[in-house]
C-alpha cells in the first residue's frame, strides 16, 4: 500500500516510546472536570482520538500544588492521590488503541485564581497584566523554601502519574505559567540564583526536571511545553529560548520539547498562541524550526497545522518532528485514520473560528465544535446506530442546519431529499465568508455539501416549498431548516439615509453611500464584519453598539486581532448607544446609560447588522398537520451556526 503522507505516518522514538505516527493530541482545557478529577466525559473524548489514529495524547493540565488555580472549580488536582484511579482508567483504555498518553503538569503562578488567605505565588511581586481568574493582583514572591516545595510538588505529581500507568508527563513551561514566569525577564526580577541571567532564570525548571526524572525513572517520557516567543517588548524571544532550550535538554534531561508561543498575561500575545482564521496556517513555524536548530531532542510544533498536507510539509521541511493538533481533532477526531487511508476529502475541516471550543470554555461550558456537535458528547452521540426501519425523509432548507440533518439522516441509512429555494446551498454561510479574513467559514458548506452528495442525498435546488407540497409528499419525516431573514427594523424616510442589512452589504446587494452608520445590537461578528468590509472599500464608518465596545461578545482572541484592524482602519464607535429615529440625512441616537440624545449628521446609509426574523411560516402552517415534523435552527429563533447544527444532528439521530 502506498502511504500518501510518508513523513506524517512514519514512526518516531520519543524517550522510551515508539510512536506509530507523528500526530499528537496536545494538552488543552475541556471543561469536563468534576471534583478536580478526570471524568467519563474525558475518557470518551480521549478514546475517540485514540481510536481516530493519533499516536499520543497529552491530557489537559493538572495542578501540582494547592496554590495553583485555587479559585477554579474545574482544575485537575495532579497532587491528589485520588487521581491515580482515573489515570489508570484513562491509560488502560488508550493503550488498547495502540496510543500513548501523558499528563501535563502545571502551576499557574501569578495567573492562578486566589481565595482569601491564599495569595498567588510568583518569582517576583509583579502582577499579571491580564488574568483569566479575576483582576490582576500583586503575587507573593516565593522564597527559596517555597521554590523547593514546588520542585518536590512537581516530582510528587509525576510519581502519581507513574502509579496510574501514564506513559509520561509534560511539564508546562509556557503561556505565562509559573515555570515560564521564571524564564521571562518581564516577570522574574530576582537578584538571587533564580534571577538575572538566562541560566539562572532556567534554574527552577532544571531543578524540576531533575526531581521529576528521579521520581519517575528513565522509562517514562518527560517533556516540556515552552513558549518560544512572548511577543512582548522586553520579553522572551527566540534567541533567549534557544539558549534556554539547550540548558533544558542537556544530559538527556528531557525527551522532547513542545514548542508553542505567547503568554496568557497579554491578550495580544495570546492571540498568536491559538491562531484564529485571521492568522494563516502554521504562521509560527519559524519558532519550531528555531528551537529544533538548538536541540537534539524531538520538537513538537503546534499552531493551526490544519491539514495532513500541511503537516507533511512541515515535517518534510524539517521544521518539526511531531505535529501537535487540538482544534483539528475537535473538528474531526478521525483525521489521522482518514489521512492514512487516503480519505482526505472526508476530513471535516477546522475553520479556526474559536467560537465553540475556546469560546465556550471562556463561558464556563465544555468544549465542542461549531460544526461537529459530537465533540464533548462522545458517550451519547459518537455511535450512530442504524434505524429499525429505513424511512423517507424530506429536509427543507439547505443551510448549515439542513445540510447537517440530511447528512446524519443519510449516514444512518434513510432515503433523504433536500429542498432549497435558492440556486446554491449554505444559507447565510456565503455572507459570513464574504467578510474580511472570514473565508474559512465556507469550509462548513464545502464539507457538508460534498458529504450529502456522496451519501446519495437527492438535492433539489430552486424549489420554493409550500405547505400543500409538504402535505402531498410521500415521506415518513419532515425536517424544517428554513433559517431566518435579515430585516430592517425601521421605516425609511424619503429624505433620510438609505437603510439596508449587513447580509445585503456583504453579498454586494446594496447601494451604500460614502458615510455609513452600522447598528449593532449584539456585540457579535455581524457588526464588526460589515464595518470592516465597508472600511476596506473606503467608506467612513461609525459603529453604534449597545455593547461597551465593538465586538464585546466575540471570543476574546479573535476579537483582539479584529479590533486592532478596525482601529487601524479608522472605525469610529459609539458604545452604549441605540438608534432612536431618522431625520433628513441624519440619525438621532440615544445613550443607553443616560438617555441623552444627539444628532449624527451626514449619514448616507444605515446598515442594520444583526436584526433577523425567523422563517417560521411553513412551521406554523404544518404544525399539528404533519406527524413527524422537526423544526431546527433559525426557523425556530435566529441564533448561531453551532445551535443550528447541534439541533440538526440531534433531530436526525431521532428519526
Amino acid at each position: 500500500m502506498v502511504i500518501r503522507f510518508p513523513f506524517l505516518f512514519s514512526p518516531i522514538r520519543v524517550g522510551n516510546l515508539t510512536l506509530k505516527n507523528r500526530i499528537v493530541n496536545t494538552a488543552h482545557g475541556t471543561g469536563f472536570t468534576k471534583d478536580h478529577l478526570f471524568t467519563d466525559q474525558h475518557l470518551h473524548y480521549y478514546m475517540s482520538r485514540a481510536k481516530g489514529g493519533v499516536a499520543m495524547i497529552i491530557t489537559e493540565n493538572a495542578s501540582v500544588h494547592p496554590t495553583s488555580n485555587v479559585g477554579s472549580q474545574d482544575t485537575l488536582w495532579g497532587f491528589d492521590p485520588r487521581i491515580v484511579a482515573s489515570y489508570r482508567k484513562l491509560s488502560e483504555a488508550v493503550h488498547r488503541c495502540d496510543c500513548h498518553i501523558l499528563v501535563q503538569l502545571s502551576h499557574q503562578g501569578r495567573q492562578s485564581g486566589s481565595v482569601e488567605g491564599t495569595p498567588r505565588w510568583a518569582p517576583s511581586p509583579i502582577p499579571s497584566p491580564e488574568s483569566s481568574y479575576g483582576p490582576p493582583e500583586v503575587p507573593h514572591e516565593m522564597d527559596p523554601e517555597e521554590i523547593a516545595e514546588l520542585v518536590e510538588a512537581f516530582a510528587g505529581s509525576a510519581a502519581l502519574a507513574r502509579e496510574g500507568g501514564m506513559d509520561g508527563v509534560e511539564l508546562h513551561g509556557g503561556h505565562g505559567n509559573l515555570i515560564h514566569q521564571f524564564f521571562s525577564p518581564l516577570s522574574n526580577q530576582r537578584s538571587d540564583r533564580y534571577g538575572g541571567s538566562v541560566e539562572n532564570r532556567a534554574r527552577f525548571a532544571l531543578e524540576i526536571i531533575d526531581a521529576v526524572r528521579r521520581a519517575v525513572g528513565d522509562d517514562m517520557v518527560v517533556g516540556m511545553r515552552i513558549s518560544a516567543d512572548e511577543f512582548l517588548p522586553g520579553g522572551l524571544d527566540l534567541a533567549q529560548m534557544q539558549e534556554t532550550s539547550r540548558l533544558l535538554t542537556t544530559a538527556g534531561r528531557l525527551d522532547y520539547l513542545n514548542v508553542s508561543n505567547s503568554t496568557y498575561s497579554d491578550l495580544g500575545s495570546m492571540a498568536n498562541h491559538i491562531p484564529s482564521m485571521y492568522l494563516p496556517p502554521a504562521a509560527f513555524s519559524h519558532l519550531w524550526a528555531g528551537i529544533k536548530e538548538a536541540v537534539d531532542v524531538p520538537v513538537l510544533g503546534i499552531g493551526r497545522i490544519n491539514s495532513p498536507h500541511l503537516a507533511e510539509e512541515v515535517l518534510a521541511q524539517g521544521k518539526a518532528d511531531l505535529i501537535g493538533m487540538v482544534r483539528e481533532l475537535i473538528a474531526d477526531p478521525k483525521l489521522p485514520n482518514k489521512a492514512r487511508d487516503g480519505r482526505v476529502d472526508d476530513i471535516r475541516p477546522c475553520i479556526a473560528c474559536l467560537e465553540s471550543c475556546l469560546g465556550r470554555r471562556t463561558k464556563g461550558k465544555f468544549i465542542t465544535c461549531i460544526h461537529h456537535p459530537e465533540t464533548g458528547r462522545e458517550e451519547e452521540w459518537a455511535s450512530m446506530p442504524r434505524p429499525s426501519r429505513i424511512k423517507k425523509v424530506a429536509v427543507i432548507g439547505g443551510g448549515p442546519a439542513g445540510l447537517e440533518a440530511a447528512r446524519v439522516a443519510a449516514t444512518r441509512g434513510h432515503q433523504v431529499t433536500l429542498y432549497e429555494r435558492s440556486d446554491h446551498l449554505g444559507g447565510q454561510i456565503p455572507a459570513v465568508a464574504a467578510a474580511p479574513k472570514r473565508d474559512a467559514f465556507a469550509g462548513i458548506t464545502v464539507f457538508s455539501e460534498a458529504q450529502v452528495r456522496k451519501l446519495g442525498v437527492d438535492v433539489r435546488l430552486g424549489i420554493e416549498v409550500t405547505p400543500q407540497m409538504v402535505l402531498e409528499l410521500d415521506v415518513d419525516a419532515v425536517v424544517l431548516a428554513l433559517g431566518s431573514e435579515p430585516v430592517v427594523p425601521m421605516e425609511p424616510l424619503d429624505s433620510g439615509p438609505t437603510l439596508t442589512t449587513a447580509q445585503e452589504v456583504l453579498m454586494d446587494e446594496a447601494d451604500v453611500g460614502d458615510s455609513v452608520m452600522v447598528v449593532d445590537t449584539q456585540g457579535l461578528h455581524p457588526g464588526c464584519d460589515v464595518a470592516e468590509f465597508l472600511l476596506d472599500r473606503g467608506k467612513r464608518v461609525q459603529l453604534v453598539t449597545y455593547a461597551p465596545y465593538a465586538g464585546a461578545n466575540i471570543e476574546a482572541l479573535t476579537w483582539r486581532l479584529l479590533y486592532q484592524r478596525l482601529l487601524t482602519k479608522g472605525l469610529e464607535t459609539s458604545p452604549f448607544t441605540a438608534v432612536s429615529r431618522l431625520g433628513e440625512g441624519t440619525v438621532v441616537v440615544r445613550s443607553t446609560i443616560t438617555g441623552e440624545e444627539r444628532i449624527v449628521e451626514g449619514i448616507d446609509t444605515v446598515v442594520f447588522a444583526d436584526s433577523r426574523r425567523a422563517n417560521d411560516g411553513l412551521l406554523r402552517a404544518l404544525k399539528s398537520k404533519v406527524k413527524n415534523l422537526y423544526a431546527i435552527g433559525d426557523c425556530l429563533a435566529p441564533r448561531g451556526v453551532e445551535q443550528a447544527i447541534y439541533e440538526a444532528n440531534k433531530a436526525a439521530k431521532g428519526i
